[in-house]
């Protein structure tokens, strides 16, 4: 006998629940341009990838579920939202929503998180999330952006919701993806338009006297309209505009139409 949700009823659905036990799950935020999904195989192959680390043994056929669902959705063709797919071991919902972490050209504020460390099991969009939502939630009522996350180590590593770059002397450099920071989609994407451009990019352990110390700061994240958007201050600290940043601006929204799924 347990009780659930306002009854008491003999079938026990929860104890082997796994989602709902440990938070055992895993999402993707995708970025819906009219109904064209951005760089939807990407997300797809990294929530795959999460599914087999978790060990959820599911086969979901992603590409008809959201074509269904865009079907039957009003959506103008120029029109921006966010494509939500949440998995457990025994769900999936798959949502459209509006998005709301969009284009800041006058840059953003952001501070450092002090007063906990960064997820570790960060390297995975896992629904065991509670630690990056209540620093956001934090951060938004102090008036900031976004909140940049450091390890036990004292290294940067990420924001809440997004990955961090700086650039220093016509250098960008990154926290790298052993530190167990998630292996952003738009990331990766923005470290190959730099190489492609011959732009340096340097991954590894900062501290954040080098993050304070960069010419110019900016974060990037799936939903963000340009890819990235550019830190106008950090801890009180004012960073510049780069021209690094127009560049990338400027390709990603070729890549944008390039790395789409028309449904």
């Amino acid at each position: 006998m347990i009780y659930y949700n306002g009854n008491f009823q003999k079938e026990d659905y929860i104890s082997n629940y796994k989602g709902y036990n440990y938070g055992i799950g895993c999402f993707e935020t995708i970025m819906l341009d009219g109904k064209k999904a951005v760089f939807f195989k990407e997300h797809i192959a990294r929530m795959k990838r999460a599914m087999e680390y978790l060990k959820i043994e599911r086969e979901i056929n992603f590409n008809e579920i959201v074509k269904q669902l865009i079907e039957n959705e009003i959506i103008e063709d120029n029109e921006e939202q966010a494509l939500k797919i949440i998995v457990t071991d025994r769900d999936i919902s798959v949502t459209i929503k509006k998005i709301h972490f969009r284009d800041e050209p006058d840059g953003v504020y952001v501070k450092l998180i002090e007063d906990m460390y960064q997820n570790e099991f960060g390297f995975i969009k896992s629904i065991s999330y509670a630690q990056n939502y209540i620093a956001f939630e934090n951060i938004k009522k102090d008036g900031f952006y976004e909140g940049i996350f450091m390890n036990r180590e004292g290294n940067v590593t990420e924001g809440c919701v997004s990955n961090i770059f700086f650039i220093k002397n016509g250098v960008v450099f990154t926290p790298e993806l052993r530190l167990n920071i998630l292996p952003g989609i738009v990331r990766s994407k923005i470290m190959g338009i730099l190489r492609e451009n011959d732009i340096k990019v340097v991954g590894g352990e900062f501290k954040k006297t080098e993050l304070f110390g960069a010419d110019a700061v900016f974060l990037s994240n799936s939903l963000m309209k340009k890819g990235c958007i550019r830190v106008k201050n950090i801890n009180g600290i004012n960073k510049g505009e780069h021209e690094i940043i127009k560049l990338i601006e400027s390709e990603f929204e070729k890549l944008k139409e390039k790395n789409a799924v028309h449904f």
